[in-house]
């Protein structure tokens, strides 16, 4: 009896590992599928996280938010001018829009028999020197000359000089033209309700366009003598602009 309880526990014993090892063989059988691996940012210890973005560059977001935006250039105080939407004047004149300006007759300098540098200045209050004040809009803006001199600053068209010399020898930039144009700005008191001072604001005053009235003018004069004749030419335009100030 004890030899048939041994054979019986001994074929069980023999069944279980059987299916352990046929469990084993299917396990072994499936096939294994590739994972990707993703690659983990580890951040040591005083090391600043660095974030790879291509193979070739790298980013570091703390270099990206402490570099500087970009400046912005300032606008000139043109007036905004709508075009009309359908014509105005019974006249054709894309001819005259058209026309370009005649260019300078070339002048030698061995033909200059004689030069002289003059200023000249133009007071547009006058009644002959009034087409400069022409205030009036068209399709290509104010017809004042001071707005046709400040969108051609604006359209970087025209290089500003400082007025430091007559030899344009310090460029200037838009911001440093409204700058100028501006003035300096002044101490605004601020007040509450019950008229105490809670402050100062700075402001500029407001740029009324009809303050240039006055326009110095470099030009020199050349004697050509193979011509036998006198030619200007305009070096440089200065508008003045009529400041009023407190002293006044």
């Amino acid at each position: 009896m004890k030899k048939y309880i041994k054979y019986v526990v001994l074929v069980l014993c023999l069944g279980v590992f059987t299916v352990n090892v046929a469990e084993a063989q299917k396990k072994k059988a499936k096939p294994r599928v590739a994972q990707k691996r993703t690659p983990t940012n580890k951040n040591a210890k005083g090391k600043k996280k660095v974030t790879v973005t291509n193979a070739n560059t790298v980013t570091d977001p703390v270099a990206a938010a402490a570099a500087p935006a970009a400046p912005t250039e300032d606008s000139l105080p043109i007036p905004v001018v709508k075009k009309s939407l359908r014509p105005t004047s019974a006249l054709e004149a894309s001819n005259l829009k058209d026309r370009t300006p005649l260019p300078y007759e070339n002048l030698r300098a061995e033909d200059a028999m004689y030069t002289h540098t003059i200023w000249r200045e133009i007071d547009t209050r006058e009644k002959l020197n009034l087409p400069f004040r022409y205030s009036a809009n068209e399709d290509n803006g104010n017809q004042r000359f001071i707005s046709i001199l400040l969108k051609a600053i604006q359209d970087k068209e025209v290089t500003v000089f400082n007025s430091i010399d007559d030899r344009f020898t310090t460029p200037m930039t838009i911001g440093d033209v409204a700058t100028a144009i501006g003035g300096d700005s002044v101490p605004v008191p601020q007040y509450d309700s019950l008229g105490v001072q809670t402050g100062v604001i700075y402001k500029r005053n407001d740029i009324n366009l009809d303050s240039f009235y006055k326009f110095r003018i470099r030009e020199e004069v050349i004697f050509d003598k193979e011509s036998s004749r006198l030619f200007w030419r305009i070096i440089g335009i200065a508008p003045v602009k009529n400041v009023v100030t407190s002293m006044e």
